[in-house]
């Protein structure tokens, strides 16, 4: 956890949980970003809700790929949507802000209602429309704070560190 101590309880918490693995040589990463498919299975397993397959309806994912049964159930549950070209973007990394709008989603489905908050970042103006209600709402619960320099860098990677906090963060919010 090199660099990113910050976030050891988050990681702890949500390895006992089995939301978060390391990798085989036995580090966790912080640091490096992490892929749409990883982010959207942490998603789903912190919802708490069941895994239930529907169709498979992105041309990127393949049925028999192990973060399949997460994309289908996201979808099921309304967590994700996808691109107008009728694909998931398998093995990108996952923006901050698309982030943000995932997991609002999951306080949504919870049942939880979304607090209204305005985004003070300094870089507010940088948020793609499509997600700001999501930052300044994630921002309003304290699931999110932004960097140092008072920005929440929108289309910046989400790193497996940052991941973990925010994971943690809306489990907070919907247990």
């Amino acid at each position: 956890m090199d660099g990113a101590e910050w976030a050891q309880k988050y990681v702890d918490a949500l390895s006992g949980y089995g939301i978060v693995n390391g990798y085989e040589d036995g580090t966790f990463r912080p640091g490096e970003s992490i892929s749409r498919e990883a982010f959207v299975k942490m998603a789903v397993m912190a919802s708490g809700k069941p895994i239930v397959r529907g169709a498979d309806e992105f041309a990127d994912v393949g049925a028999d790929e192990w973060y399949a049964p997460y994309i289908s159930a996201a979808k099921n549950m309304d967590l994700i949507r996808g691109r107008a070209d009728g694909t998931f973007g398998v093995g990108e990394n996952i923006s901050r802000q698309d982030a943000a709008v995932i997991l609002c989603a999951v306080i949504k489905n919870s049942g939880r209602a979304l607090p209204a908050g305005e985004n003070r970042f300094a870089d507010a103006n940088d948020i793609a429309d499509y997600a700001a209600e999501s930052a300044a709402a994630l921002s309003a619960l304290g699931v999110i704070s932004g960097n140092p320099d008072g920005t929440f860098n929108p289309l910046g990677m989400c790193t497996r560190a940052e991941a973990a906090k925010m994971i943690y963060g809306i489990m907070e919010v919907i247990r």
